[in-house]
């Protein structure tokens, strides 16, 4: 599907830090949502978390970066070979984490009927950035709190 960014928050939600919905901002990675992973502690972003996981949990200073400082400071670190089916349940592991610290977001996501997409946009160009299995996720998520009438307190 191609999506327009002037239909983002009309026919789609697009999860980019520059999105023009505050659902989109608040579910990208780059967001600023802390949270505590069960097993593996306090971070400041989904983004800070991914690169830790993706460089074998060892670059403490990952828990407290955000956005593009965290992508910038995790793109020159060495990654770990990891398993890319257990990369996504590490990944799922931690949105979950987000979303149970974030009642906020998972309310607004139980609320949005749109279809989640991510993609850039740089001036007049638009990129798909993939990572469908996130928007999927999320989308199950929300399928499985409506399907069993769950609401957060």
């Amino acid at each position: 599907m191609i999506w327009l960014p002037e239909r983002d928050g009309v026919d789609h939600i697009n999860v980019y830090s520059k999105g023009a919905t505050e659902l989109g901002r608040l579910l990208t990675n780059f967001a600023h949502t802390p949270f505590e992973h069960p097993t593996r502690g306090k971070f400041e972003s989904m983004e800070g978390y991914w690169y830790y996981v993706s460089t074998g949990d060892k670059h403490e200073e990952l828990r407290t970066l955000v956005g593009s400082q965290a992508k910038a400071f995790g793109k020159t670190l060495e990654k770990v070979d990891i398993n890319p089916d257990y990369f996504e349940v590490l990944i799922r592991t931690g949105i979950r984490a987000k979303l149970i610290y974030h009642p906020k977001i998972l309310e607004m996501l139980l609320d949005n009927e749109l279809p989640l997409a991510h993609y850039y946009v740089f001036g007049s160009q638009v990129k798909q950035a993939g990572y469908g299995w996130i928007l999927d996720y999320y989308m199950e998520i929300r399928a499985a709190c409506i399907q069993k009438g769950y609401r957060p307190r």
